[in-house]
């Protein structure tokens, strides 16, 4: 198994190959959260967010001054093709747990 800040770091360097993009790549912090980690777009380009409407499903908008934001429907894809899901990741970032780290490493590698 790849060890949690080796996989950050790779996935990082990775995707920033892959896409001439930086992500972010991070490790839960404390108790069970330790060994997953999240890969999602950096703060600054987290500028959507998302509504639920019956007749659209989820619809995206502009985020509010009181909202966090969300990565975009377009970064959500693009790391969606890259780490081998149907579509787009979750709005709220591609969580990985400990068993999977040197799958997505490499698929990350390999820039699918």
């Amino acid at each position: 198994m790849i060890e949690r800040n080796e996989a950050i770091r790779r996935i990082r360097a990775a995707l920033k190959k892959a896409t001439g993009k930086t992500w972010s790549v991070s490790g839960g912090d404390r108790g069970t959260a330790w060994g997953w980690l999240t890969v999602d777009a950096p703060p600054r380009r987290r500028t959507s967010a998302y509504d639920w409407s019956e007749a659209f499903g989820e619809v995206e908008r502009p985020v509010r001054a009181e909202e966090t934001g969300h990565a975009t429907k377009d970064e959500r894809l693009e790391l969606g093709l890259i780490f081998g899901e149907q579509g787009m990741i979750h709005y709220q970032g591609f969580s990985i747990s400990p068993e999977d780290r040197a799958a997505a490493v490499e698929m990350a590698e390999a820039g699918r």
